[in-house]
């Protein structure tokens, strides 16, 4: 499963759909053998090759950013899923963590959601606080796919920095940070699993990155128990 992060992102945008649908199933057969704890589980670094071409304006590089992945439950479909992080207010959505969040679409979200449209591109820009402490402001560029799995679709997203992070410590600052996402269908819902990878820059006085890496696991399963929330209204 670590390995299998690390290609997802950087195959999410090939021409071709093989690699991609081969990479869901396996992640797919892992996770119903296995699964992951609570605490998160690390996952392979990123190589500069995945993230070379990656839009924006900085010059990208993934030496140096460290992974974790968790998977969590929810009890709705997977388009549901898509609707709320393409379309719905994120920051009413999780009001724990977005001050602000503007999405500008490069291609129509309607069309994706109708599956009509395989692929959908949005760059957002926000503002969110982490651990209840960490301000940050920067702007992402995510992009998303459908995937076949055994006749159903799977989404698959992945997301990078667009450009600089503001940060309201000065004891830390944030140079690159890689997000994956793969929605995958259940009988009862969805199982979302996220990874997250970070390069952080930490003063002397600051906690290790291990623990930089835990506020995100923290914060990722925390929006899926709040996507479940939202959609139970």
């Amino acid at each position: 499963m670590e390995q299998l992060c690390a290609y997802l992102f950087e195959h999410l945008d090939d021409e071709g759909d093989r690699e991609l649908e081969d990479g869901v199933a396996n992640l797919d057969a892992w996770l119903r053998a296995n699964g992951i704890d609570g605490e998160g589980l690390e996952v392979d670094k990123l190589s500069d090759q995945a993230v070379a071409d990656l839009d924006g304006e900085l010059q990208h590089t993934a030496e140096g950013a460290v992974g974790a992945a968790v998977d969590d439950d929810i009890s709705h479909p997977v388009l549901d899923v898509a609707e709320v992080l393409l379309i719905d207010d994120l920051v009413e959505v999780f009001p724990d963590t977005y001050e602000s969040y503007e999405r500008d679409y490069q291609d129509d979200p309607d069309c994706f959601l109708a599956q009509e449209c395989p692929r959908h591109t949005f760059e957002n820009a926000f503002v969110a606080v982490y651990g209840g402490v960490i301000t940050v402001e920067t702007n992402m560029v995510a992009q998303f796919r459908w995937v076949d799995l055994d006749g159903e679709l799977a989404l698959v997203q992945r997301g990078w920095l667009a450009g600089e992070t503001e940060i309201s410590v000065d004891w830390a600052s944030v140079e690159e940070q890689y997000f994956l996402m793969v929605a995958l269908p259940r009988e009862d819902g969805t199982l979302r699993l996220q990874a997250v990878w970070i390069k952080a820059v930490l003063g002397e006085d600051a906690a290790p990155e291990s623990a930089a890496l835990n506020v995100m696991v923290n914060s990722m399963s925390k929006q899926s128990q709040e996507i479940q929330e939202w959609l139970d209204q």
